[in-house]
């Protein structure tokens, strides 16, 4: 099993034109894709509350070869 990350693009909310990959969050070995998608919400809401003007425009759970596509 390959390891899992999260990817978000954030955008900010004056220009939602203005967007930007994060890196991508290396997740433990042991999260599974349920644990993943619990990640996204709760990092990407972590995240919102530390950068005000900006938005989680998308967000990926997956192996790391799947998530360079955002």
């Amino acid at each position: 099993m390959l390891p899992l990350v999260l990817a978000m693009r954030v955008c900010l909310i004056a220009d939602p034109a203005q967007c930007h990959d994060l890196p991508p969050l290396p997740l433990s070995g042991g999260t599974t894709m349920i644990g993943c998608a619990l990640a996204v919400q709760i990092e990407g809401v972590k995240w919102q509350m530390a950068h005000p003007n900006w938005f989680v425009a998308r967000s990926r759970c997956g192996p790391v070869s799947r998530t360079a596509d955002l």
